[in-house]
Formats: C-alpha cells, structure tokens, sequence
C-alpha cells in the first residue's frame, strides 16, 4: 500500500519496497524534517499457526487501514517484510511521529477480528533534518 500517488493495497501481496529509495528524494537540503517509522505487529506467527493464512491476511489488512487511516495522503506506508511496515513522512517532526504511533497503538488496540483482537505492535520512529 502507498499513499500519495494512490493506494494500492499490498497487505497481502509479496513484499515490496522498491518506492523506498526514490522516496527518500523527499528528504530536502533545506531542513524539512522527513520522519521515519518503522511497525511490526508482535507475534504474528501465532495468528498464522492458530486460525490460519486467511485470518493473518485479515489481520494484515485491518493493521494496514489503521496505518493509512492515521496518516496524511502524501505519506507513503509500505509493507517491507511479512509483519513489517515501514512509513515515511515529509514535513513531520518527533513530536507528531509520536503521536502518530501512539494514534496507530491506540486504534489497533480497540480493533476487532472475527478471531479476536489484534496483536500489539512495536513501533520505532526517527526523524532526520
């Protein structure tokens, strides 16, 4: 999934993260602060092993509009691993990627599945000037 130049959902397609070096041209000389984050939802395995794909495959879905819902439409949020999303964010300081994964954190946590709740997700951000 990336937003910006439009969504494409690829929460359960094979990983790609080919946008990533062409995004990173956002990164301006003139100071704008371009934020990095990094999510992984903790222990996903064991909603493969105990309901099966079609469930993690849902769970990855739900966890992906949680992502896209809490960012502006010019972020890009991708899926670089099986578990693993990774969002860059022109224009935003350590405080709002603070509050971003908090927001995130909070919404996955209300979240429902037929399967039961979500699993928690660690988030790490950085922001470079």
């Amino acid at each position: 999934m990336r937003r910006g130049t439009g969504s494409q959902d690829c929460s359960t397609a094979p990983s790609s993260w080919t946008w990533l070096p062409r995004s990173s041209r956002r990164a301006k000389p003139d100071g704008t602060e371009v934020a990095l984050i990094l999510a992984d939802l903790d222990h996903f395995k064991n909603i493969n092993d105990t309901f099966g794909h079609m469930a993690g495959d849902h769970a990855l879905q739900v966890f992906s509009a949680a992502c896209t819902d809490t960012v502006r439409s010019t972020d890009l949020v991708g899926r670089y691993g099986g578990e693993e999303f990774i969002f860059l964010l022109t224009g935003t300081s350590l405080d709002r990627a603070e509050q971003i994964t908090s927001e995130i954190s909070r919404r996955i946590h209300s979240m429902q599945t037929p399967e039961g709740g979500l699993p928690t997700v660690s988030l790490r951000h950085r922001v470079h000037r």
